[in-house]
């Protein structure tokens, strides 16, 4: 079973809670707003609500077949599409179990996503420190990392970057009109922003 919300392009994000447990009744909870607002969602009329749809299929890739998605929401307001290149990566920090944020660790998984013909390795969290913290540099290395040799490394593996990033550390003071620009001239693919602390 699958549940779904579509065309949720002008609501606040919403979760599945639990509120009879015995009786398995769930009911849909708000996020709540950054600012503490009583109001979640404002919005003049006429407003147009997400979908919400429950797909229910006898195996799992049945889900992943159906065409929902597509039917239900809005056609990609992009022109061009040509610069998303979805694909697998590998993750040192989840894969290992352990954060162990030096070059010869990064190094590991590049050449795990070479020999496996991924296009991508992520740096995951500590790569800078420190993070979530009003001091944190999104530009600045740790230094356990060689950054200026694992992106030769990567680049000689064939294997493109994303780096991760807290989501204050980026929303702080516009700092990502500074990092971006440096990411771009690492050579990085992406970046994924991490434990974003609002939904509305």
């Amino acid at each position: 079973m699958g549940l779904r919300r579509d065309n949720a392009t002008t609501l606040s994000g919403v979760a599945l809670k639990t509120i009879l447990a015995k009786e398995n009744i769930g009911i849909d909870k708000w996020a709540k707003n950054a600012e503490k607002k009583p109001e979640t969602v404002i919005a003049s009329l006429p407003h147009q609500s997400p979908w919400r749809a429950i797909m229910i299929a006898r195996e799992p890739a049945k889900l992943l077949e159906n065409d929902i998605l597509l039917n239900l929401n809005e056609p990609c307001a992009l022109n061009d599409t040509t610069w998303i290149q979805p694909g697998m990566m590998a993750w040192d920090h989840w894969w290992s179990g352990d954060v162990k944020m030096d070059t010869a660790t990064a190094k590991e998984y590049i050449q795990l996503a070479a020999d496996m013909g991924w296009p991508y390795q992520l740096i995951d969290w500590q790569w800078y420190d420190p993070f979530n913290r009003a001091g944190a540099d999104i530009t600045s290395v740790n230094p356990a990392l060689d950054m200026e040799e694992i992106r030769r490394f990567a680049k000689e593996k064939d294997v493109r970057l994303w780096l991760w990033l807290h989501w204050s550390d980026v929303d702080r003071n516009d700092t990502y009109l500074k990092a971006f620009p440096l990411y771009e001239q690492w050579g990085i693919a992406s970046v994924k922003i991490d434990f974003m602390e609002r939904e509305d």
